[in-house]
């Protein structure tokens, strides 16, 4: 059978669209997989619930089922006399409950909600069962009514109680989609009851994550230290939606205990993931880090997420440290396989090569993407021989093959040109690669031209040539593309970008310069002012944006800093003649041409995520208010304060990194509110509380904004606009 899935690495957030042949199912108690081998790839995945924390958390699943297929599960159904989702034979017991329960999600009105909250009290264990994973699906219909909303918390509550143990779990779910603080006390009990279910700990500590109170994290923190298995992971997986450096001392020590030879790699991917948070660790914390990634024994699937968490803190890193991992992904770039293929091996290898390429390892880069390249028959073999092609070109480069890099960044650029068949999301992070290395391709054309280029006229036109690359990161600086564009670069990497067309300028005027001392009557006052130029402008570049650059571009740039001081120097001694300051100067140019000779420029942006950061809607909840929110007739708060604006956010998917977080930004007049979203998916219900700025008369306009925030770039999601005023 044919199907299709559209869900999320529970891991890292990564949205996964996955068509293949179902080859495998599951069904044990509240345990129900599937597994589908990818066209594609051969990728065999594992596919669960949408609060999976191993296999794939499923958002929906398409089956392609013939019609005779079809009468053969008809009969089935008929045979084993239940309910089977979108199958009810006509003798099934207490079949009009059972239909009513099966079309609630698909057309969800006040009564069908009301009737799905009145089948929790069924005696029918099974029907109690089923109304509870059906609220699930309603979780957003039900958190637009206050009233709705409240009973269903309260009902759920009451459901963590019940003596059947798939109600309690279903129960304990729904309640990080529903409940509110008032939740934390009932989720609490079930989390730290070490008497309990493992997978009702495990449902109890997603729902506490999900809830947007810092009162959550401390029960969590508390079943650390007596939770195993899956409710291990669910406990890992919800403290790192949670961690942020505020509160490192508390969740760091945790984190790092499940780094210990003698625990599950799926648990230390977790712990990895939740120490990705960090942007600095522990010299204890680090060392068992780094032990980790360093084990051959272990498979690449966990090593790969050391690396991540390894990316994450490496500006901290002393030289001593910082070489240590050097040599640990030179020695994993010359093991590592795939003969055995898992999602998880698929990612694991993207943060290594990422970890390569920070640390400008561009022969072990190179070696990752082609095994990522390998690994698919689609647009992503082009995409990611590309990326190595890239790292290869500059690998050549540094070590003086220049004819045989320029090969290798022609051939990246022809691999992404071929790519046609992305997404949007996909197409626009495609072009800013293809861009980047058409850029770098021309630049290292104008560097071997001028290590051959003799009259001035070539040398003018070299530097007439640069425009054209200066142009290219102009356009990159504020935007991933277009102004319009909803994704953008992180500041740090817009500033290297900024950075880059800084020296790319520096470049030009080193061209220009280089012309001037080749004329027939160099002008010595004239390349004076021009050194000057230039050593103003490496001087901004080394006190402003030095710390932003990759280390061969600090090298470089703090070489031609001081070799340009030495320079003015020389030329202010009124004892020497110009012969001998034009020499001085020739020297210099020479040796400004060797150092760019084996420059390498890192690709930029090298986490950013191909397929974008994620997608979500704001909706604004206005229940009892009047009001449709416009500027002719805005929501009339009431008087008296506080203000608060009800929203739903609902994270429709939320995308790789491990270090992405959703933020919700409310703006009205000149004020900013920032409200961190703890979750990867589905429908949260959010109150905000507004400034004292809401006038009697009029209306002031609120703007609401999702973000995704990741380490490389940033994406706006949705923007909403609504307008207020307090009711006379």
């Amino acid at each position: 059978m044919r199907a299709e899935v559209q869900g999320r690495d529970p891991l890292t957030a990564r949205s996964v669209l996955v068509r293949g042949t179902l080859t495998d199912a599951v069904v044990d108690g509240y345990v129900r997989n599937i597994t589908l081998t990818e066209l594609g790839s051969g990728i065999a995945y594992a596919i669960g619930g949408s609060n999976a924390t191993f296999e794939i958390a499923a958002k929906t699943i398409a089956f392609y089922v013939t019609e005779s297929d079809f009468g053969r599960l008809l009969h089935y159904a008929d045979t084993l006399d239940e309910f089977i989702p979108r199958v009810i034979p006509d003798n099934t017991p207490s079949g009009e409950i059972w239909r009513r329960l099966d079309s609630a999600c698909a057309a969800p009105s006040q009564d069908s909600i009301e009737f799905v909250l009145d089948c929790l009290h069924n005696q029918e264990h099974a029907v109690a069962r089923e109304a509870v994973m059906t609220l699930r699906a309603l979780a957003g219909q039900i958190n637009r009514r206050r009233h709705l909303q409240v009973r269903a918390e309260k009902e759920l509550r009451d459901a963590t109680h019940s003596p059947d143990l798939l109600t309690r779990i279903a129960a304990a779910e729904d309640l990080g989609y529903i409940g509110t603080v008032d939740s934390i006390p009932a989720l609490s009990r079930l989390v730290q009851d070490v008497n309990e279910q493992e997978s009702v700990r495990w449902a109890a500590a997603i729902a506490l994550s999900r809830i947007p109170d810092d009162s959550a994290i401390a029960p969590l923190v508390a079943a650390s230290a007596t939770v195993e298995g899956g409710a291990a992971l669910g406990t890992l997986l919800a403290l790192s939606r949670r961690a942020s450096e505020q509160i490192q001392d508390l969740l760091e020590p945790i984190f790092a205990r499940f780094l210990v030879p003698s625990t599950a790699g799926s648990l230390k991917r977790y712990s990895c993931l939740g120490l990705s948070r960090f942007r600095k660790l522990s010299a204890s914390s680090l060392a068992q880090l780094l032990d980790v990634f360093g084990d051959y024994s272990l498979e690449v699937d966990t090593r790969g997420f050391a690396a991540l968490t390894l990316s994450s803190c490496l500006p901290s890193l002393d030289a001593s440290t910082r070489a240590r991992v050097e040599r640990l992904v030179d020695s994993f770039a010359g093991t590592v396989s795939t003969e055995s293929l898992h999602p998880e091996t698929i990612w694991s290898l993207e943060f290594t090569a990422e970890l390569a390429t920070l640390l400008e390892l561009n022969e072990s880069a190179a070696r990752f993407y082609r095994l990522l390249a390998g690994s698919f028959e689609d647009w992503r073999r082009l995409y990611y021989t590309a990326l190595g092609l890239y790292e290869q070109g500059e690998a050549s480069v540094r070590q003086g093959e220049i004819d045989e890099g320029l090969q290798m960044f022609y051939s990246a650029a022809r691999q992404l040109e071929s790519i046609r068949d992305a997404d949007p999301d996909e197409a626009l992070t495609i072009a800013f690669r293809r861009d980047v290395t058409r850029a770098r391709l021309l630049v290292q054309e104008i560097i071997r031209d001028w290590l051959h280029s003799v009259e001035v006229e070539s040398l003018a036109a070299l530097a007439d040539s640069m425009r054209e690359v200066i142009g290219t990161y102009a356009r990159y600086s504020g935007t991933m593309a277009e102004s319009s564009s909803p994704k953008q670069l992180s500041l740090r990497e817009a500033e290297y970008i900024r950075t880059t067309r800084r020296l790319m300028e520096i470049m030009r005027l080193l061209l220009l310069l280089d012309a001037s001392l080749r004329s027939s009557h160099p002008d010595l006052d004239q390349m004076a002012n021009e050194i000057d130029n230039l050593q103003e402008a490496l001087g901004d570049v080394r006190s402003q944006y030095f710390a932003r650059l990759p280390q061969v571009l600090r090298s470089l740039v703090g070489e031609a800093h001081s070799r340009f001081r030495a320079l003015q120097v020389t030329l202010e001694q009124p004892q020497l003649g110009s012969l001998h300051k034009l020499r001085a100067l020739r020297s210099l140019m020479s040796e400004l041409r060797g150092l760019f000779r084996k420059a390498t420029w890192p690709m930029p942006a090298r986490a950013c995520p191909v397929g974008g950061l994620g997608r979500g809607q704001i909706a604004v909840l206005q229940e009892d208010i009047r009001g449709d929110g416009t500027a002719e007739e805005p929501l009339e708060l009431p008087k008296g304060g506080p203000f608060v604006l009800n929203i739903l956010v609902h994270i429709e998917e939320m995308a790789p990194g491990a270090s992405t977080r959703a933020v919700v930004v409310c703006r009205v007049g000149q004020r900013e509110i920032v409200e961190n979203i703890h979750v990867v998916e589905g429908p949260l219900r959010c109150s905000i509380v507004l400034p004292d700025v809401v006038p009697p008369v009029g209306s002031v306009k609120c703007s609401l904004s999702l973000l995704f925030e990741a380490r490389d770039c940033h994406q706006l999601a949705v923007r909403k606009d609504v307008y207020l005023r307090t009711r006379a």
